[in-house]
């Protein structure tokens, strides 16, 4: 009886000292539980968050699986004192333990000029205005496609910011693996930034206009046949979390050795309507050890003599992806929107009985295609060969078949997938602590591996509850 009693108090502290953290971070969400201790300067807070999601899919051929399910389920903890913050969250839905923000920020100088900060652990790395708005204060069920597939998200790392009412200036460097428990290679390292300015600042009115980057120099990978392999992979859902697949926006990039990411994003709101949209581009470096590779392949029934020749056959190369986004909202019922100085970014709505229509548009381009190349679908590949005279001249083939050669040079294009997505929402807030968001969306699909899929209708539910 101790015992379980026991359990039942720690599990109850550990929940609210998780939770807290959500209330007190970053684009917090309300929390019920708050403890303030003025005499000695110390606040604790704690809270919690649920989101369910139920979708309904029609598509052309492939099927996606419609139904419901839980996409965030997290507990947090945060612990002011003085100019120093601790924050903590982890998430449990899909059944498993995931490990969110986790880190330590220290108030340098805080004063009417601006506010100038540490800050060290786990969390978002600063290139990006969608990544750094909270799923909670989102206006949209998710964040855009171009940021799911093109942003990296959460890091280990440090930063330093300073902001005021006139700009913000967010920027740090950090690791490529948090727990630096990749099977080869040692960790790479990353440099991260935002700058915004804000041309308008009121309460009733604000336009700023920004800029972010992102290098990362990559050096994680394994070891085949005594070599050394560097590969990275991305991608995004459509913009749905119960059937997230990532198969029509996808790629995996063999050679990968550094990544830069720019963006520019544009944000203005009044009382009643708001407009912000960025555009991504993502460059991925590649290197090989080709002398490694020449050695290797030497004494096969093709192999090449020298690194010239070799490179014929396995050619690389560098590949560019993009993305963009435009979101519009107006509030039919309810206060006002508001902005978020620190993060630079469109607070959420959280007035009780608030009610306001939405509208996206994005776009996303995992393809990169080499012209010329061509790519036929009884294989499933690219050639970068040329066809063969009977093919050239069709007619000459008694069977009108075509004929093409892959050798002596392999395709270096990336078929990851093209979508153009556009979505209506309804978002209607019982109270800051419940939300209910309602969307229909339309994607455009143009991808070579599924061909037969051009039109994918969705139909989304989703409640969130905030404690």
């Amino acid at each position: 009886m101790e015992m379980k009693k026991y359990i039942f108090t720690l599990a109850i502290a550990s929940v609210c000292f998780a939770n807290s953290a959500f209330a007190q971070g970053d684009n917090s969400d309300p929390s019920l539980l708050s403890i303030t201790s003025e005499k000695n300067n110390l606040e604790f807070t704690a809270g919690g968050r649920l989101m369910s999601d139920v979708a309904y899919y029609h598509s052309d051929f492939t099927t996606l699986k419609s139904g419901a399910a839980i996409s965030d389920a997290r507990i947090r903890a945060s612990l002011k004192y003085n100019k120093l913050y601790l924050y903590a969250d982890f998430d449990f839905s899909g059944g498993k333990f995931a490990q969110k923000d986790l880190y330590l920020r220290y108030n340098l100088k805080e004063g009417g000029n601006g506010t100038h900060s540490i800050k060290a652990g786990f969390y978002a790395d600063p290139a990006s205005m969608g990544y750094n708005t909270s799923r909670y204060q989102y206006h949209f069920i998710t964040r855009a496609a171009p940021i799911e597939a093109l942003v990296t998200g959460r890091q280990l790392g440090a930063t330093y910011k300073f902001y005021n009412k006139y700009m913000l200036l967010d920027q740090g460097i950090f690791a490529e693996n948090r727990y630096n428990n990749q099977e080869a290679g040692y960790q790479g390292i990353t440099l991260a930034g935002r700058w915004v300015y804000k041309a308008i600042r009121s309460d009733d009115m604000t336009l700023h206009v920004g800029a972010a980057a992102r290098y990362a120099k990559m050096n994680t990978g394994y070891v085949e046949k005594n070599i050394f392999k560097q590969s990275q992979s991305f991608g995004a859902s459509l913009e749905t979390s119960v059937d997230a697949t990532d198969r029509f926006l996808h790629v995996d990039l063999p050679w990968a050795s550094s990544n830069l990411n720019l963006s520019g994003e544009l944000l203005f709101h009044t009382n009643k309507f708001f407009a912000r949209g960025e555009y991504l581009y993502k460059h991925v470096g590649k290197t090989q050890p080709t002398q490694e590779l020449l050695e290797a392949q030497l004494g096969g029934l093709w192999s090449a003599g020298s690194i010239a020749a070799y490179q014929k056959f396995i050619p690389y190369r560098d590949n560019k992806f993009s993305g963009a986004y435009v979101e519009l909202g107006y509030l039919l019922f309810g206060n006002r929107y508001s902005y978020n100085d620190e993060m630079g970014v469109l607070d959420g709505m959280n007035d009780d009985n608030a009610l306001e229509v939405v509208a996206r548009y994005s776009f996303v381009n995992l393809n990169d295609i080499v012209d010329g190349e061509y790519f036929l679908r009884g294989s499933k590949k690219f050639y970068a060969g040329e066809m063969t005279s009977a093919a050239a001249n069709a007619t000459s083939d008694p069977a009108g078949y075509y004929y093409y050669m892959d050798y002596p040079l392999p395709s270096t294009s990336v078929p990851g997938g093209k979508a153009h997505l556009v979505s209506l929402g309804l978002n209607y807030t019982f109270n800051k602590y419940v939300k209910l968001m309602a969307e229909y969306k339309y994607t455009r699909v143009d991808h070579y591996y599924y061909d037969l899929d051009k039109n994918i209708h969705a139909a989304q539910l989703k409640m969130m509850f905030s404690f």
